[in-house]
């Protein structure tokens, strides 16, 4: 070959070791990109199983309670009230005379309902009108309390249970009127658990004295009734939560006496569930902004009182002189409006 032919074979040579560069640095990059993807594809899946990762275990740990809500209403009327307010998860159940086969017809049929019972008695078992308080504290009237017991284990179910609802009003107020009520329910309580080890038992106070407008009972006047072997002997505590207005007086938003409630369980040592045997409201505001209060916790139970007995006769005509919730009313929507969120 000739020096030129020789020149040109490698320069052509050069060339086409050049193309083969080109393209190879090409297959390079294009491999890079598309490594550069895969790494970033790799690193979203990784982000995405650490959230769904945590997203189990949040789901399989310890959940939030969430408050049930529930009635009190006429027996006869139950269904009708249901109709009108939507699905509830809870009935008040109460006994106004000393029958343990009263109460428990009455329970059974709140759980053939599929509803969990907040159940109360409300005298003493002393075979009289008057409450033997000092005897139920000597232990005269233990074995009723044994028999009650066991009543409510054979139902083998949980449930809230208390004897002797809203005690203060009825020959309950003063310190020395107090203080044997206390004993009575400190040794009564523990009888029924002992017997009922799925019944949660504890006390639904009136819940006035933790009203700011008038006038909240400091702690140590609560401790009078609040004595430290009935607060150990109660897996809940409770009260009946009213808005207190009358026809001729400003009220005062049962959340409030709620909140301070909940604040004095706390203070007082309480870790234990807290139950709104009975509340209401004047308006539809006052009930939505029970909401946030309930679902704070440590509430386990609310149950309006949604009924046209055992009302005050001077309640305000604004409600139509009754606690019950009525048709077409912002009152209803707005406890409809809460039974929706304690649904979610």
């Amino acid at each position: 070959m000739t020096t030129e032919e020789i020149r040109n074979a490698v320069i052509s040579a050069a060339h086409d070791a050049g193309d083969e560069l080109n393209r190879l640095a090409g297959n390079l990059a294009a491999a890079e990109a598309s490594l550069a993807a895969q790494r970033s594809t790799i690193a979203d899946l990784s982000d995405y199983l650490a959230d769904a990762l945590a997203r189990i275990a949040e789901l399989e740990g310890p959940q939030p309670a969430r408050v049930l809500l529930g009635m009190a209403t006429e027996a006869a009327r139950w269904d009708e009230r249901v109709a009108l307010t939507g699905p509830v998860a809870a009935r008040r159940v109460f006994q106004p005379t000393w029958s343990i086969s009263g109460l428990i017809a009455k329970v059974k049929e709140c759980l053939a309902d599929g509803l969990v019972p907040v159940a109360s008695i409300k005298p003493i078992p002393n075979g009289g009108t008057v409450a033997d308080w000092a005897g139920v504290a000597r232990g005269d009237w233990d074995s009723r309390f044994v028999d009650l017991g066991k009543a409510l284990a054979a139902l083998d179910v949980p449930l809230y249970f208390s004897v002797h609802h809203e005690p203060r009003g009825g020959g309950v107020d003063t310190p020395a009127e107090l203080v044997p009520w206390a004993r009575c329910l400190a040794r009564a309580l523990p009888i029924v658990k002992r017997e009922a080890p799925k019944v949660m038992v504890g006390t639904i106070d009136n819940g006035h004295p933790w009203g700011e407008k008038w006038g909240t009972l400091t702690d140590a006047q609560l401790a009078v009734y609040y004595i430290p072997d009935l607060l150990a002997a109660c897996d809940f505590l409770g009260g009946d939560f009213y808005d207190g207005a009358t026809a001729t007086n400003p009220g005062e938003p049962a959340h409030v006496k709620m909140t301070n409630f909940a604040a004095w369980a706390k203070r007082v040592g309480h870790d234990g569930p807290l139950l709104a045997g009975e509340w209401n409201y004047i308006t539809g505001d006052d009930c939505r902004d029970t909401w946030p209060v309930l679902n704070a916790g440590p509430w386990a139970v609310a149950c309006l009182f949604n009924s046209d007995d055992n009302n005050r006769s001077d309640l305000p005509a604004s409600i139509g002189g009754t606690w019950s919730l009525k048709p077409d009313t912002d009152r209803l929507a707005a406890f409809r409006e809460l039974l929706a969120l304690a649904a979610h």
